[in-house]
This record gives structure tokens, C-alpha cells and sequence, in this order.
């Protein structure tokens, strides 16, 4: 794949991490293709935790030992970035995305990318990175 960079969403680590889940072979076909480690913002990660109560704390730990060990990029949201995410909340308010949607897009902008793993369809061929429409992966690929 290219060079630059893919934003991960939830719901592409979430298949990620669900080794029984039909689309994981596909997904990890296109992570371990990136030239550049997968970037995780940090919300997303924040809500990968709550979830994975449900689904079992086992793939959440192997995520953060991944990380640690630089496989993923964890990329912090920062204070600089909450105008934007405040003007994308107003913008995309019929949408209602959650802060983790928005984290994503924001981060997405500001590393110059459009490329996101993600399975959240509804929100993401709607959302942009700027004026640019995201390439969803894996069904864009």
C-alpha cells in the first residue's frame, strides 16, 4: 500500500482483534501491508476499552502490548485540536457521530490522510477529512 497513513476507528479493531470474525483475514492482510504502523487516536482507544467488556479483555491487552512494542501509532488528540473537533461536532450534529468519530476525522486531517479502517459505513462516507471524502478500508481497497 501507500505510504500514507490509515487511521484505525473502533469498529476495524474491533475486527482486528476478533480473529473469528469473517472480514479479519482481510483486515490484517491490510494492516500488515501499510508501510507505516496503523495510527490509533487516542479516544478510539479509550472506546475499544469499554467495548472489549463485552467482548473479552483479552484482545484489548494484546492491543496494548502492540503498541507498546510499535506496531500501532497511538496519536493523541490535543488541545489544539478541540476547535476543530467543536466545528466538525456543529457541522455533523444531524449525523450525531461520537467524540471517537470525530477524534478519528481530526486526526485523520491533520496527519493529511483520508484513509480509515472502518466498518461504520453510516458515519464515514458521510464525515470528511477536510474537503476530501474518506477512503474506507477495506471496502475501498
Amino acid at each position: 500500500m501507500t505510504d500514507s497513513a490509515v487511521v484505525a476507528d473502533t469498529s476495524g479493531l474491533l475486527v482486528l482483534l476478533d480473529g473469528a470474525h469473517r472480514d479479519h483475514d482481510r483486515v490484517l492482510g491490510i494492516v500488515v501491508s501499510l508501510d507505516r504502523p496503523l495510527v490509533v487516536p487516542g479516544p478510539v482507544l479509550v472506546e475499544l476499552d469499554h467495548l472489549s467488556r463485552r467482548f473479552g479483555r483479552r484482545g484489548f491487552r494484546t492491543l496494548l502490548a502492540d503498541l507498546e512494542a510499535g506496531a500501532y501509532e497511538l496519536e493523541p488528540v490535543l488541545s489544539e485540536d478541540l476547535p476543530a473537533i467543536l466545528s466538525l461536532w456543529d457541522r455533523y450534529r444531524a449525523l450525531e457521530p461520537d467524540y471517537a468519530d470525530l477524534a478519528v476525522v481530526r486526526v485523520a486531517e491533520r496527519l493529511g490522510t483520508n484513509r480509515v479502517l472502518t466498518f461504520d459505513h453510516r458515519d464515514f462516507r458521510v464525515l470528511r477529512a477536510g474537503r476530501r471524502p474518506f477512503v474506507l478500508l477495506p471496502a475501498d481497497a
